[in-house]
């Protein structure tokens, strides 16, 4: 059965996308986003949209943050929204190993050895 707009959900956000919006799925499958959510969270999610195999909701209600959650040290991050993957501590935001290099290097770049993730 396919998610309705205004649906509430209780959802585990899994990881981050690479906007920086949390990644949980449906009991369904589905694919949600949500922004202003941290891997670990569990959260009541309202979708507001349903693309087929996944949607976009919003956080509803935060039920428990996860341990790893960062406290936002910015006055206006909920309003500018700026700053979801802020939330979350660095080693979330990595890039995957299938991430191809090719697409995270500056041209000519390649000439030079692979830049250094972060630790």
């Amino acid at each position: 059965m396919p998610l309705q707009k205004n649906q509430l959900l209780t959802l585990r956000i899994e990881r981050l996308s690479s906007d920086g919006s949390g990644v949980a799925h449906s009991p369904e499958g589905e694919a949600v986003f949500v922004p202003g959510t941290a891997p670990g969270d569990e959260a009541q999610v309202r979708i507001v949209k349903d693309c087929g195999r996944y949607a976009f909701g919003i956080l509803d209600k935060l039920l428990t943050p996860s341990p790893d959650r960062i406290p936002v040290d910015c006055a206006v991050a909920g309003p500018c929204g700026g700053c979801g993957p802020r939330l979350a501590p660095l080693y979330h935001c990595r890039p995957r190993p299938s991430t191809p290099w090719r697409f995270l290097w500056r041209p000519g770049l390649h000439k030079t050895k692979k830049p250094p993730l972060p630790h």
